[in-house]
């Protein structure tokens, strides 16, 4: 992606914005988001992998999940970790829920029994949750 891609995607992201109806302009969006996203998501789950090590399932998940991939993260979650309850609630992520405060309630609990030292897998999950539960700030400053 050179310069004419992203001159491209600002434009797509315009026409994106010009929606007069706030549900319809969320719509249009987020499409955009995740259509102009989706590059980077694939680079960076190639850039782990050329690293000499493949991602973790977790790692995976969260990847995706930055990209608006939900349907993505589901698969891993179900395939690669056989985490059935996270792919419900990753499946949960995109739709008008309550999830982000059950999330909250899971993230102080999940934060309580991990008083002592959090192996690395733990905290990619920890972290999967607070992003479920709209604690971005939190997320980025990990």
């Amino acid at each position: 992606g050179g310069r004419g891609s992203n001159a491209a995607s600002v434009l797509r992201c315009v026409q994106s914005l010009q929606q007069s109806d706030p549900k319809a302009l969320l719509t249009s969006f987020s499409t955009w988001l995740q259509h102009d996203l989706e590059d980077t998501v694939n680079k960076a789950l190639q850039a782990r992998a050329g690293e000499g090590s493949a991602p973790s399932p977790y790692d995976k998940i969260f990847i995706h999940l930055t990209g608006k991939q939900i349907d993505k993260a589901c698969e891993v979650a179900q395939k690669e970790c056989k985490d059935f309850a996270l792919a419900v609630l990753l499946s949960q992520a995109a739709e008008d829920t309550s999830l982000p405060e059950d999330m909250q309630a899971q993230v102080e609990w999940l934060e309580k029994q991990y008083t002592s030292k959090v192996d690395d897998e733990s905290a990619k999950l920890l972290q999967i949750y607070r992003l479920l539960a709209g604690q971005v700030d939190e997320v980025l400053d990990q």
